[in-house]
């Protein structure tokens, strides 16, 4: 680690013992110190969420709640969301959306996934009877849950405080090459009315972001807040629920456990 020639070494031999001891000492104190001040930056920065990993282990916590448990974010077993507020909707799973930031993995936020419970069963019934774990390795069904005919939420609840274009950007970033994916000629076009949606100046913690598909229509609200739709843009909400359900999906742990309801749900 370190190096030194025989000058600077006989040298060293002419420094008293005692006086080498505390400048040993010294040194070892600061580099723990340096240690401890890089530590705190990576809380700080975190806001105190830190995770080593991106395991996700989500339990229904009561009748009414579902805790996803990486994050702590407890979610509604079921909602009627803004844009569709008739009809009832079911979760599905949720899982953790984590930043690594070197060794350390950041909290950034609990998204959870719901469905329209008529549509969904018609859309998906050929999927009944498969238990979670069949599911999750089958690429058929994914498929079918980002692109299906029905009415489905993504959730996005905040764990920690993320400025306006952080956030979008990191969205925009997934959306942009699933778009480009399915309608090259209109991918600039279609990514600039989803990035328009968000007016926000941030997102702080406890902030909830749904962004649902309705009919080939997409909708946004923020904290209950409805933006004006992007009406008939079925390809751009295909892309967008590719962001967390296809083969790229940007948390592999998330998309996991997106499918812990469906048994259920196909009953």
């Amino acid at each position: 680690f370190f190096s030194m020639d025989m000058e600077g070494d006989s040298l060293l031999q002419e420094v008293p013992t005692g006086v080498r001891r505390k400048y040993l000492l010294q040194g070892f104190l600061a580099g723990v110190l340096c240690m401890l001040v890089l530590v705190v930056g990576f809380l700080v920065l975190s806001g105190g969420h830190v995770e080593y990993g991106e395991h996700a282990k989500a339990t229904v916590g009561t009748d009414s709640e579902y805790l996803e448990s990486t994050t702590g974010v407890i979610f509604p077993i079921s909602m009627k969301p803004p844009a569709d507020s008739e009809h009832e909707y079911k979760i599905l799973g949720a899982g953790p959306r984590i930043k690594k930031i070197g060794p350390i993995g950041v909290k950034v936020y609990g998204v959870a996934m719901y469905a329209e419970t008529k549509s969904a069963k018609d859309a998906l019934k050929s999927y009944a009877g498969k238990s979670a774990e069949a599911l999750q390795n089958d690429a058929g069904f994914y498929s079918a849950l980002q692109k299906g005919s029905f009415n489905k939420v993504i959730d996005i609840r905040m764990k920690r405080g993320v400025g306006r274009d952080t956030m979008v950007n990191a969205l925009v970033e997934a959306l942009e090459p699933r778009v480009q994916t399915l309608q090259p000629e209109r991918a600039d076009e279609l990514v600039q009315k989803f990035e328009a949606l968000f007016t926000d100046k941030g997102f702080k913690e406890g902030d909830i972001i749904q962004i649902q598909e309705v009919g080939k229509s997409l909708y946004l609200s923020v904290n209950g807040d409805k933006r004006p739709p992007i009406y008939n843009e079925k390809t751009l909400a295909d892309a967008f629920f590719g962001i967390y359900t296809d083969d790229n999906a940007v948390s592999p742990a998330a998309k996991e456990r997106l499918v812990d309801g469906v048994p259920g749900l196909l009953k």
